[in-house]
C-alpha cells in the first residue's frame, strides 16, 4: 500500500502531496527517489499505546512515521528508526541519489543506528527499528548488552511465506529474556491487504508487540 497521490502545487513539482491511514495523515514527499510506502506506518504502529511523554526519530525523512504516530498517540517517549536497509557491498549499482541515501549505509552502519538510538533513550526507555529480516543478526548483536526486553515482530507477506521485514522492539539497561512474537500477516491469500494489516494501515491501529 503506497501513500495516495494528490496533484501538488505547479510552484512546487519536486514534491507531492500525500496520505497516508485512508486519508487521515497528509503530508509532503520529494516526487522522485525514496517514496514513503507501508514501514514508516507499520513502525508507528509498533509503538506501544501506554507510551507517553517524547519521541525522536532517527532518519525521519518526510516524516511519515511521525505524523502517523502522533495521529495515534499524541503522548509519547520513545526512540523510533527506519535505517537504510542494504550494506554498501550488496547493494549493486543503485547510483548515488536522494534514493540510493535512504536506503543504503553511508558513513554509519547498523550498529551506529543502533548505538545512537540508546544514546538517546533514558534508562528503561525503548527503542523500535524495522528492518530487513536478513539484518536481524545485526541489528541484535548491535542492541546486545545495553538493551534487553527485546522483542521480534516478523511481517509474514503471505502465510507460509518468509518474512523479509522484522520489527524489534527493546529497552535500555534493562535485563529481560528476548521474545519471538507471533507477528502479522499482511496479505490474504488472493494478495489483497488481511483484515489486521488493513486495520493498521487505514485505520491507524497499534500492533500487539
Amino acid at each position: 500500500m503506497r501513500a495516495r497521490r494528490f496533484a501538488a502545487p505547479e510552484a512546487d513539482a519536486r514534491t507531492t502531496r500525500d496520505a497516508l491511514l485512508g486519508g487521515r495523515v497528509a503530508f509532503r514527499q520529494p516526487a522522485a527517489g525514496y517514496r514513503a510506502a507501508i514501514d514508516p506506518v507499520l513502525l508507528a504502529a509498533s509503538v506501544p499505546a501506554a507510551t507517553k511523554g517524547r519521541v525522536l526519530e532517527l532518519g525521519c525523512g518526510a516524516g511519515a512515521a511521525l505524523l502517523c504516530l502522533a495521529h495515534r498517540l499524541p503522548n509519547l517517549r520513545i526512540v523510533i528508526a527506519n535505517p537504510p536497509y542494504l550494506e554498501p557491498g550488496r547493494a549493486g549499482d543503485r547510483g548515488h541519489g536522494a534514493k540510493h541515501a535512504a536506503t543504503v549505509e553511508g558513513a554509519a552502519d547498523l550498529a551506529a543506528w543502533a548505538r545512537a538510538a540508546l544514546g538517546f533513550a533514558k534508562p528503561k526507555g525503548g527503542v523500535v527499528f524495522i528492518h530487513r529480516a536478513d539484518r536481524l543478526a545485526d541489528l541484535l548483536a548491535a542492541l546486545a548488552s545495553r538493551a534487553g526486553g527485546v522483542v521480534v515482530f516478523p511481517l509474514w507477506p503471505k502465510t507460509g511465506v518468509e518474512a523479509k521485514r522484522v520489527i524489534v522492539a527493546a529497552r535500555k539497561g534493562v535485563a529481560t529474556p528476548l521474545r519471538l512474537a507471533a507477528g502479522l500477516v499482511l496479505h490474504a491469500a488472493d494478495g489483497r491487504y488481511s483484515a489486521a494489516a488493513n486495520a493498521i494501515l487505514r485505520d491507524g491501529a497499534g500492533l500487539d508487540i
